[in-house]
């Protein structure tokens, strides 16, 4: 199964980060700033959580780190569904 065009998408995105085995594509319009983390400056979740894809957060930046395995697995499985 393709994936399917978002219905309220009014432009198409300027960026494709691909993740994983390159079989799967994040895609936004723009990208503001690039910034570098380091490890201790992270509070890491564990992942038997409800949002098993957030792997933690920063403790200055408002974000998210994404656990892409978790990601991936959780659209093949709606997908699947």
């Amino acid at each position: 199964m393709l994936p399917v065009e978002h219905p309220h998408s009014l432009t198409k995105p300027s960026f494709l980060i691909t993740v994983g085995t390159g079989e799967w594509a994040l895609s936004c319009h723009n990208i503001n700033t690039v910034i570098t983390l380091s490890s201790e400056n992270i509070r890491w979740l564990n992942n038997s959580g409800a949002r098993r894809w957030l792997a933690g957060t920063p403790l200055e930046k408002r974000c998210g780190i994404l656990n892409i395995s978790e990601l991936i697995d959780l659209v093949e499985a709606q997908i699947l569904a």
